[in-house]
């Protein structure tokens, strides 16, 4: 059975998060057990279009903002700070 996780990040990179973090342990898991498990999310910065972690195939997009959205995730803007 193939599994597909839509989600806003993957718990990789320097973004940290609750779904990103849900994501790759659920995912983790379901490979163990047999599953192929994909993702879909938001591209790291200088990421690949498709990477592998965990046996899990990770197809990603870029943000598609051309402008600085301080809503865009917040670990982003945190360098803003200093």
């Amino acid at each position: 059975m193939k599994i597909c996780f839509i989600t806003s990040e993957i718990f990789v990179g320097r973004r940290r998060g609750g779904f990103g973090k849900l994501v790759r342990v659920v995912g983790r898991e379901l490979v163990k057990r047999g599953y192929n498990v994909s993702v879909i999310c938001w591209r790291e910065p200088n990421a690949g279009f498709l990477t592998e972690i965990d046996r899990m195939e990770i197809l990603s997009y870029p943000y598609g903002f051309t402008f600085r959205s301080s809503l865009k995730h917040p670990v982003d803007n945190t360098r803003l700070l200093h």
